[in-house]
C-alpha cells in the first residue's frame, strides 16, 4: 500500500511538471546576475510602501485585522471586489484554513493579497526585476506591524515545479476532502486561461453564473477517489457563499467567477514573464555590455515566444455559455489599471471568451511598463507579429498605447 501511495503521489507531481511548461528555460536565479534572496526590491508597489511605512511617511491604519486588510488594499489601489475564496489546505498557513474559514486573495494589476482569519496577511507582487517577490504582514500586532520580504518561508511552493522553476504565482485546482485537505491520488492540475472549464477551481468556492459549464468549485470529495462523474450541483451557479462560512469575517461576500478567470489569466502570464526576464538579464550579464551575439538573442526570443503567444491568448478556451459575475468586479476592472491603460484591453466579452480583445491589459501594468528596454523591445515585436492588422486592434493601440508598446511598433 506504502508503494502504491508513493507511485501515485510521483505520478501527480509528473502531471504537474509535465503540464506546467516543461519547455521552460531555467535560470539559477540566486547567482549573478539576479541574487534573488540578497538584491533588494525596491521597483515594485509593496517595496514603495514598505519604504513609506520604514520612513514614517505612512502609518498602518486598522484597530483590528479586518480594517488592516481594508487599509493595506486602499494603499495598494487593490479593489475588495476582487475577492476570491480558496478553502483547500493548500497554502502557507493551511492549518487555519477550512470550507468554514476559507483564505481571501484580492488583486490588482501587480499585487496579491490573501487574508486569513487569525493568521498573516501574505503578499505577493510582480517585479520588473526579480520576478515575484512576497511579503507578509501580522495584522495582530500591538505595535506598527511592518511589511516584511519572505524568501525561503514562501518558494517551497512558489519557487518549484509548479512555478517551471522560477519564484511565481500559481492557482491550483484540487479534490479537497471535507477539512479541505488536498486528496492527491485525485490528482490536481493547475490553472489559466488554457485549462477547460471543467478542470478549475477545485478547493476553490464560485459564485456567479456559467450556464450548462461544469467545474470543480465548492466540491468536496467524499472519499479517496476522483469520482468516474463528477456531480456538482452546490457548487455551480451559485449567487451566493455557503451558509457555513461566515461573510462578516471578510471584506465582500462573493467569490467572484469572473475575478476568478481574470486571476488565472494573470498568474502564468507573470510566470512566463519572470522566465523570459530572466533569460534577458543572463543573456546582457553574459555580454557585459558588448552586443547581444545571436545565440544570446535566440535564447531572449525563445523564452519570449511563449509569454507573447499567452498575452495574445493563443488557445485560449473558449466559452460555450455566458459567464455572470456577482458583486462589483466587473465594473470595478474595467475603470481601474494603470494610469496608461488601454480603456479597450480591460472590455470583458465573457459570452465566448474572456476579454473582447485577444490583447493581455497587463502590458499596460506597471510591472511591465518598468522591464529592461531590451526586454520590452523584444515583446513588442514578438506581439506586433501576432497581432492581425484585420481586426482593428493594432489600430487601437497605436491611438492609445501603451507608450514602451507603440514605440518599439
Amino acid at each position: 500500500m506504502t508503494r502504491i501511495l508513493i507511485l501515485a503521489t510521483v505520478l501527480v507531481s509528473l502531471e504537474i511538471w509535465c503540464e506546467n511548461r516543461s519547455q521552460a528555460q531555467v535560470v539559477n536565479w540566486e547567482a549573478e546576475p539576479i541574487c534573488y534572496s540578497e538584491t533588494p526590491a525596491t521597483r515594485n508597489p509593496v517595496a514603495r510602501l514598505q519604504h513609506a511605512i520604514e520612513s514614517d511617511d505612512v502609518h498602518v491604519e486598522g484597530d483590528d485585522p479586518l480594517a488592516r486588510l481594508r487599509w493595506l488594499l486602499e494603499q495598494l489601489q487593490v479593489p475588495s471586489s476582487s475577492q476570491v475564496m480558496v478553502f483547500s489546505k493548500t497554502s502557507l498557513q493551511k492549518p487555519e484554513v477550512s470550507p468554514d474559514t476559507p483564505r481571501a486573495i484580492y488583486f490588482n494589476d501587480d499585487v496579491f493579497v490573501g487574508y486569513v482569519q487569525n493568521g498573516l496577511i501574505e503578499i505577493a507582487t510582480a517585479d520588473p526585476d526579480l520576478g515575484t517577490v512576497f511579503y507578509t504582514l501580522d495584522p495582530h500586532d500591538e505595535e506598527p506591524p511592518q511589511l516584511l520580504r519572505q524568501a525561503n518561508r514562501c518558494l517551497g511552493c512558489h519557487g518549484g515545479a509548479r512555478t517551471a522553476g522560477i519564484p511565481g504565482f500559481q492557482v491550483r485546482s484540487v479534490f479537497p476532502d471535507t477539512e479541505g485537505k488536498p486528496v492527491l491520488r485525485a490528482g490536481s492540475s493547475l490553472s489559466n486561461h488554457r485549462s477547460p472549464i471543467a478542470e478549475r477551481w477545485g478547493g476553490w468556492y464560485v459564485t456567479g453564473t456559467h450556464g450548462s459549464q461544469h467545474h470543480r468549485g465548492g466540491y468536496l470529495l467524499d472519499g479517496n477517489r476522483r469520482p468516474a462523474k463528477l456531480i456538482n450541483d452546490e457548487g455551480e451557479n451559485q449567487l451566493a457563499l455557503p451558509s457555513s462560512v461566515d461573510v462578516t469575517a471578510y471584506l465582500e461576500v462573493t467569490s467572484d467567477i469572473t475575478a476568478l478567470m481574470v486571476m488565472e489569466h494573470q498568474v502564468e502570464a507573470y510566470n512566463l514573464l519572470t522566465q523570459a526576464n530572466f533569460v534577458t538579464q543572463h543573456a546582457l550579464w553574459q555580454a557585459d555590455g558588448e552586443a547581444l551575439d545571436p545565440a544570446q538573442r535566440q535564447r531572449i526570443s525563445k523564452a519570449i515566444e511563449p509569454l507573447a503567444e499567452y498575452l495574445c491568448f493563443r488557445d485560449e478556451v473558449p466559452l460555450i455559455a455566458p459567464i455572470g459575475g456577482v458583486g462589483n468586479y466587473t465594473s470595478d476592472f474595467s475603470r481601474v489599471g494603470h494610469a496608461n491603460s488601454p480603456r479597450i484591453l480591460r472590455q470583458f466579452e465573457l459570452r465566448t471568451r474572456l476579454f473582447q480583445y485577444p490583447l493581455s491589459y497587463l502590458v499596460a501594468s506597471e510591472t511591465f511598463t518598468n522591464l529592461n528596454p531590451v526586454l520590452q523591445s523584444a515583446i513588442a515585436t514578438a506581439i506586433w507579429d501576432r497581432i492581425d492588422e484585420t481586426s482593428g486592434l493594432a489600430d487601437l493601440i497605436s491611438q492609445s498605447g501603451p507608450r514602451w508598446l507603440t514605440e518599439n511598433r
